[in-house]
């Protein structure tokens, strides 16, 4: 699904316990990407079963797929973000991550629109 690399780094940044988690809690993050409209095979859905947002912190802080549906009902609701797209982080700052599922491409919205990331 990801590169070599890309999947070398992400298993650098997983420890066993965290591994563990993931894979004690597979089913239950399934059934939430679904809820969130996230089918388990698209990219994203690979990401959160396979790997979780707990490999990447860094500038933003991913949201854990309970926070998912919410996160981006809000910024619908909210901030105006067009369906399609789901918020991959929180709305503090300056903007939001999202993840058009379509294309499977992220994006920021902040709150003067559009910034391609």
């Amino acid at each position: 699904m990801f590169s070599f690399a890309v999947e070398r780094w992400l298993k650098s940044n997983s420890s066993l316990r965290y591994q563990q988690f993931l894979d004690d809690s597979r089913s239950t993050t399934a059934a939430l990407l679904r809820d969130a409209g996230i089918a388990s095979d698209c990219q994203l859905g690979h990401f959160y079963l396979h790997y979780g947002p707990g490999t990447c912190r860094g500038w933003y802080e991913l949201n854990e797929a309970d926070a998912i549906a919410d996160a981006t009902q809000y910024a619908h609701d909210e901030l105006g973000v067009p369906a399609g797209n789901i918020a991959l982080t929180g709305y503090e700052g300056e903007g939001v991550v999202l993840y058009e599922l379509q294309r499977e491409k992220s994006t920021t919205w902040s709150l003067a629109g559009w910034t391609i990331s």
